[in-house]
């Protein structure tokens, strides 16, 4: 059985040095996901903060800066869910 994401990421705005939290819900635990920014793989570091939580997936950043800005995605397998971020 594939995963298919049960909850969608959504579109959220956040003032410059908020935190930023886009959360997606896979049907299925433990699946491995890949983050993108604008199409380009992201990993955890010091701003940004990825997060797998049995069904639950997370990226958290820290400090928002307009160069957060864009478009984010995550990829489990063939199936994937994006949203926009943007700043105040």
């Amino acid at each position: 059985l594939k995963p298919e994401f049960t909850k969608k990421l959504t579109n959220i705005k956040v003032k410059e040095k908020e935190k930023a939290v886009l959360i997606c819900e896979l049907s299925k635990e433990n699946t491995k996901v890949t983050w993108k920014k604008n199409g380009k793989e992201i990993k955890s570091d010091n701003h940004l903060k990825i997060v797998a939580d049995m069904k639950v997936h997370q990226l958290i950043i820290e400090n928002v800066t307009l160069e957060d800005i864009g478009e984010y995605s995550c990829v489990a397998g063939d199936v994937s869910t994006s949203a926009t971020l943007s700043v105040e």
